[in-house]
């Protein structure tokens, strides 16, 4: 079970425990699988491919409950994403699995109490919001649940899920995988199935060894230093997607506040994003794709109400950003820039620039034209490209230390030192020459006070 090969798709940050959920369909077999949040379905779509190898289709039922919409801890994402996952699930799995398209809360009242025997929680990662999740789903579950939580090994960002593992502690066993971001495993239910008990019992007298067993599994489907699909996964190439992240000064690029639109095909684009009502951005950054590529920022555009503004057509345009390597092009031919990383992007400075268009109260629209003139979607591309953006900064650092240790550069180091020092030698010249002025303008009183008092004396 171990090594069956799953169907991924962007983003990975799962797919390192899929080896683990096919282990956890064979040891439980249950009756009902309920997944709170499921994003592009890897952790989802892995188990029901476990539920139909080993023939459970009549025994088991799966559950993804999720609003299709993203979060802040996630990302946020347009309709397309569930409509790719259903795509993929009907066909495959429809007789024996559900996309539940509700909010948690919405979709408790579709399930029995005590009917679930294993549940996933992994929606929005505050402790507030796992500890509600778990509580509010408790009673749902069977007496032989398990539950799983994901991201329980990270400690930023507001994540609470770790937090919540060290107070389930205090009433039931806990293990915890450390890698793809944490996984706890809970087992809630008082007559969960032995074959669970025993692996219970080993992974928490053998942890580093339970956890190097699942580690090695997962490094054969993602590479542990890129972070890519390798050859143990059916990995799908991305769907293009271009993100446009908004703040204004005092706040940072995040998922709370992003747009995303899908690239429906094509080299040219024109994506229109509609800014929630009242907002005026100081700064926007347009990723064109999480993909290395080519990409040409052809304009970038305002709209308020009836008015527009295109960006490099106007004189003093505003300052750019770009998270790549800058090509020649004229300004009117717009941003061209390549990355052979994941994260392309160009940051732009629009201060001062919305106040031009007025209308206060009107619907404000950024309108962002790109070319794509490459774009490395196959994974086996992505991972040279990787490997050659790592091999790109290690030579850029070695011409740096090169330029450092170089003769000219000592000289120069050299001659500031020696500056400095001239500069320190005159100014304390300057200050000895200002002690002896002082020194003889007071010699010289006391002369003439002597010579004045002598002279009075003889008189």
């Amino acid at each position: 079970m171990i090594f069956l090969k799953p169907h991924i798709t962007h983003p990975y940050a799962w797919v390192g425990h899929i080896p683990f959920m096919y282990v956890l369909a064979d040891l439980l077999r249950p009756r009902s699988f309920v997944e709170l949040g499921t994003d592009s379905g890897n952790s989802f779509l892995a188990f029901c491919q476990a539920v139909k190898t080993l023939g459970l289709q009549s025994r088991t039922h799966c559950y993804a409950v999720d609003c299709w919409k993203g979060d802040e801890h996630a990302r946020f994402y347009g309709d397309h994403v569930y409509r790719t996952l259903s795509a993929y699930q009907k066909p495959r799995y429809g007789e024996f699995s559900t996309l539940v398209k509700a909010y948690f809360d919405e979709a408790l009242e579709q399930f029995e109490d005590g009917s679930i025997d294993l549940l996933h929680i992994d929606g929005l990662h505050t402790y507030e919001a796992v500890k509600h999740d778990f509580e509010t789903w408790l009673p749902k579950l069977s007496s032989s649940a398990v539950v799983i939580f994901h991201d329980s090994a990270v400690h930023d960002r507001n994540f609470g899920v770790h937090i919540f593992m060290e107070e389930l502690r205090a009433t039931y066993e806990v293990f915890e995988f450390n890698h793809s971001n944490g996984l706890g495993v809970v087992p809630v239910g008082t007559d969960v199935p032995e074959a669970f008990k025993a692996f219970m019992r080993e992974a928490l007298s053998r942890p580093e060894a339970t956890r190097a067993i699942f580690e090695a599994a997962a490094a054969a489907l993602l590479d542990p230093e890129t972070g890519m699909p390798s050859g143990g996964a059916d990995a799908v190439e991305h769907s293009i997607e271009c993100l446009m992240y908004y703040r204004n000064d005092g706040q940072i690029f995040e998922e709370a506040r992003s747009l995303s639109i899908i690239h429906a095909g094509g080299t040219d684009a024109t994506f229109e994003f509609e800014l929630p009502a009242g907002q005026r951005p100081h700064h926007v950054r347009v990723d064109p794709a999480s993909l290395p590529g080519t990409y040409r920022l052809v304009n970038v555009g305002l709209r308020v109400g009836g008015a527009t503004m295109n960006l490099f057509a106007e004189p003093g345009a505003p300052r750019f950003v770009v998270n790549g390597d800058v090509l020649p092009s004229a300004i009117q031919e717009g941003i061209r820039f390549i990355s052979l990383h994941n994260d392309p992007y160009v940051e732009v400075d629009l201060r001062g620039v919305w106040e031009q268009l007025g209308g206060q109260d009107e619907e404000s629209t950024v309108i962002v034209g790109i070319a794509y003139e490459q774009v490395l979607a196959a994974v086996e591309l992505q991972a040279l490209a990787d490997g050659a953006a790592r091999a790109l900064q290690g030579a850029k650092d070695e011409v740096r230390r090169q330029r450092e240790s170089s003769p000219i550069e000592q000289l120069a180091l050299l001659t500031r030192g020696q500056h400095d020092d001239v500069r320190r030698q005159l100014t304390q010249l300057a200050e000895a020459q200002e002690n002896l002025e002082r020194l003889v303008g007071g010699l010289a009183t006391s002369i003439s006070t002597h010579e004045h008092a002598n002279q009075t004396g003889n008189a």
